[in-house]
């Protein structure tokens, strides 16, 4: 504590918007009440860090509290935290050959899909660390002050949920060489019920009975900042066609069981061309 006191480091700690009910702004420390009886393990574990770093703020000369959103999976290569429920999620449905697109109406899901590919996250965290260096190393006069700083990584893809699903499926088509299937809401939910433990989404799969809706982002507004340029020019809103090749091509690489079932179900239809065209995603759905 004397050391922290005396020489007065500089603290960069990755914390999670989850710490945040709806769309409170980076001035936001948190609403206590949400935080004791909403949120769970994970974000309470990063507010109690949040208020801890706060208190601890004589002892460093600067604190920046980074929180991002959900991360994707990398535009460039494909490489993605296969631990992640939403990339799960994604094996899954490529382990039992196909996506659900639809509510329980049979209508196609509204909902998008909010993310920042990890990629766009590292631009952000660099530039951020380049800042607070030139800042500390350049001004004599403020690197005498103890602040604190809170920023939100900015959103980069927000992609409609089906828009999204659906290239997935094709691209997941051409590149494995088995098509998957768009399933009804009643077939995903009979799938849901049967897939085997080795099945990615198996441990949280009741999450999931009545589809997939999409993943919800926060406003940001304060996040259109000198901080997030360089994230902001690099960035293309989507998940195009390339990227999401890079990303399936890294889960066949990385995930036998992928492989396994693909290989399970190009035996299984063997010449027939009723299964094959079972396993075919729909032609009015793929994109011009």
């Amino acid at each position: 504590t004397k050391m922290a006191y005396k020489n007065k480091p500089s603290i960069l700690y990755i914390s999670t918007i989850s710490v945040l009910e709806n769309d409170e702004t980076e001035d936001c420390e948190g609403i206590r009440d949400f935080i004791e009886n909403s949120a769970g393990g994970y974000g309470q574990s990063k507010y109690v860090a949040e208020q801890r770093l706060r208190k601890l703020l004589p002892y460093y000369s600067n604190i920046t509290i980074v929180r991002p959103g959900l991360i994707g999976f990398d535009t460039r290569n494909g490489s993605a935290n296969r631990s992640d429920w939403f990339v799960r999620l994604l094996i899954g449905s490529m382990q039992m050959g196909g996506v659900v697109c639809v509510d329980d109406d049979g209508v196609s899901v509204e909902g998008t899909i909010n993310v920042t590919p990890v990629d766009h996250a590292s631009l952000f965290l660099m530039e951020v660390l380049a800042k607070r260096t030139s800042l500390l190393n350049g001004d004599c006069e403020d690197k005498e002050k103890n602040n604190i700083e809170t920023l939100h990584i900015p959103l980069t893809v927000s992609m409609d949920t089906s828009e999204f699903l659906q290239t997935y499926a094709r691209v997941a088509s051409d590149s494995s060489g088995r098509l998957m299937k768009y399933f009804s809401l009643e077939d995903w939910y009979n799938h849901l019920l049967e897939i085997p433990r080795d099945n990615a989404v198996y441990p949280f799969r009741q999450q999931f009975y009545h589809g997939f809706q999409g993943i919800p982002g926060h406003s940001f507004n304060a996040t259109i900042s000198k901080y997030s340029k360089t994230v902001n020019d690099n960035s293309s809103n989507i998940y195009n066609d390339e990227m999401m090749e890079h990303f399936v091509e890294y889960l066949m690489r990385r995930e036998p069981s992928v492989q396994k079932k693909i290989m399970l179900r190009t035996l299984s239809c063997g010449n027939n061309d009723d299964q094959k065209k079972e396993l075919r995603v729909p032609s009015s759905s793929r994109r011009k």
